[in-house]
């Protein structure tokens, strides 16, 4: 038998792992980082810290698309989320909001991934998150050349897993 949740979501809140010292980017729809699972956990002896972002920020797609003006104080959503979310940023229309635009299938898999409030708890909740939004508030779908871009940035931030179910 699996402990799942009424959602059918598997329930980790009785296994040992939490995540800690891992990051893991998710390529989708972009991430409400205003949700309570993601502003009431402090992710416990994280990562990466703004600084860290900072020194990797001039090497990164995400950086040369904004036209070399993107600071780390702008993809950095750690002050907001606990440090679960350590860098934000939509490839699809050039610019550090992840906040999704009608579509909610990125923050869902964030919460799996790594979630944590009242109502549920991730599979890895000390994990940390690059959010990489590759769907436009725009138009419709993905471009292999945002796709590909924030895979790059995902290698150069070195996480240590992806996660792209985008249909």
């Amino acid at each position: 038998p699996v402990d799942v949740y009424e959602t059918g979501i598997f329930n980790s809140g009785n296994i040992n792992y939490t995540g800690k010292g891992t990051v893991v980017a998710i390529l989708d729809t972009g991430c409400d980082y205003a949700h309570p699972a993601f502003t009431t956990h402090q992710v416990a002896d994280p990562l990466y810290s703004r600084d860290d972002i900072a020194k990797l920020m001039l090497g990164t797609n995400a950086y040369k698309l904004s036209g070399g003006s993107l600071e780390a104080r702008e993809v950095y959503y750690g002050n907001l989320t606990g440090n679960k979310i350590v860098f934000g940023y939509d490839y699809a229309d050039k610019d550090p909001d992840i906040m999704p635009f009608g579509e909610g299938h990125g923050t869902h898999v964030a919460g799996i991934i790594g979630g944590y409030d009242d109502k549920i708890t991730g599979v890895a909740i000390d994990t940390q998150f690059a959010i990489m939004k590759v769907f436009s508030d725009y138009d419709q779908g993905a471009t292999d050349g945002d796709i590909l871009a924030a895979l790059e940035d995902a290698i150069l931030l070195e996480v240590d897993a992806i996660n792209m179910s985008l249909g």
